[in-house]
């Protein structure tokens, strides 16, 4: 799995075909096609987003433009890290379950039906 905006598209012998680097793979989905069932790669972490509000405590129904994007999330899964410049692995400091914060616009964003998910690295995560 990558993300939309990552490698470059060529086309070859009548066939098309994305070139990527390493870094630009976010993680495997093995034999599920569900984003919740996505296994992240180095220290990346796979988030569910909350539900947006579409109204607020008086009633007033919001416009999809008037809804704030959320910047909590709740930690499914985690990669097995990273290898430093050593070559010792280094472990995500987060573990699935956990509720974090990130940044409003980091991380590769997938829908799996009315679910919602963020793909980001650990080091793009601002609190735990």
């Amino acid at each position: 799995m990558y993300s939309k905006y990552a490698g470059t598209e060529i086309s070859m012998q009548d066939s098309d075909f994305v070139l990527l680097k390493e870094a630009d793979v976010i993680g495997k989905l093995g034999d599920s096609d569900s984003i919740a069932k996505l296994q992240p790669l180095g220290s990346r972490v796979l988030l569910k987003a909350p539900e947006v509000e579409q109204s607020t405590g008086g009633g007033v129904i919001l416009t999809t433009e008037a809804t704030e994007k959320p910047c909590l999330g709740e930690v499914v899964a985690v990669g097995d890290g990273d290898i430093d410049d050593d070559g010792n692995k280094q472990a995500v400091n987060v573990q699935p379950g956990q509720m974090v914060m990130y940044s409003k616009y980091s991380g590769a964003e997938f829908e799996d039906g009315d679910d919602k998910y963020v793909v980001l690295k650990e080091a793009e995560l601002l609190a735990s």
